[in-house]
């Protein structure tokens, strides 16, 4: 069954680690994300709530056809502190390129070589929907 569509629609933090715990992804980002969650949930379980629900929220704003798991780590990590940042996402530049406002705070700003015009279109894609969902309502 497909994690994304498995959890109730009332429990993000189950479905979160439900979610995490079943993708395969690469440079420990499955380890970082749990490491995050466990910290986060003991020390501000306020933002801990938040960012599972702004990870699911994010993988519904996904293009049909495109991979759900960059706009998953995007979201859940997208109320990261600097700090958190520099200790959960320093191997993971996509992750933090993501974010608005982190990207320069850890040198993601500067892109790898090799990485592509549409790797960083798609991470344009990204910080708009998290944008939009740090938008005042109208």
């Amino acid at each position: 069954m497909d994690p994304v569509q498995s959890e109730p629609p009332d429990d993000d933090a189950a479905w979160v680690r439900r979610v995490n715990g079943r993708w395969i992804v690469h440079h420990g980002l499955k380890d970082s994300s749990d490491a995050y969650l466990t910290r986060l949930e003991s020390v501000d379980p306020d933002r801990f709530a938040r960012s599972c629900e702004r990870a699911r929220l994010l993988v519904r704003k996904c293009p049909p056809g495109e991979d759900p798991k960059p706009w998953f780590y995007a979201g859940l990590f997208s109320l990261v502190t600097p700090s958190e940042a520099s200790q959960f996402l320093a191997d993971h530049w996509f992750t933090g390129q993501c974010i608005p406002g982190l990207a320069s705070g850890l040198g993601a700003d500067i892109r790898p070589e090799g990485i592509g015009l549409e790797t960083e279109a798609k991470a344009q894609r990204i910080r708009d929907a998290l944008g939009a969902l740090d938008a005042p309502c109208q």
